[in-house]
C-alpha cells in the first residue's frame, strides 16, 4: 500500500509499506532509500522532508496514523521472522 507517490499532485515523496517488513521512503532525496521500522519513525522522517521544503501530502500523514497500529504490528511480526 502506498501512502504517497511522486505522481501525486505536488508530492516530493514516495512512501509505501514494503513486503520486507518496513515503511519505505523510496528514492528519498535526503537518504536515498529510507526504511522505517515504525509509523512514528516514518512520520518523523516525513517531518524532515517538510523542514527542507519538500511537499508531503497531508493525507499521507493521516493515512499513516490511521493504519499505525496494524502496520506497526505487522512490521514487528515481520522483523521477528
Amino acid at each position: 500500500m502506498s501512502y504517497a507517490r511522486f505522481e501525486d499532485p505536488g508530492s516530493s515523496v514516495y512512501v509505501y509499506l514494503d513486503i520486507g517488513g518496513y515503511l519505505k521512503c523510496c528514492g528519498c532525496p535526503i537518504l536515498g532509500d529510507f526504511r522505517a521500522f515504525s509509523t512514528a519513525a516514518m512520520i518523523e522522517h516525513l517531518d524532515r522532508h517538510r523542514d527542507i521544503g519538500d511537499t508531503v501530502p497531508a493525507d499521507c500523514y493521516s493515512r499513516l496514523r490511521e493504519d499505525a497500529d496494524e502496520n506497526d504490528a505487522w512490521i514487528a511480526q515481520e522483523g521477528a521472522a
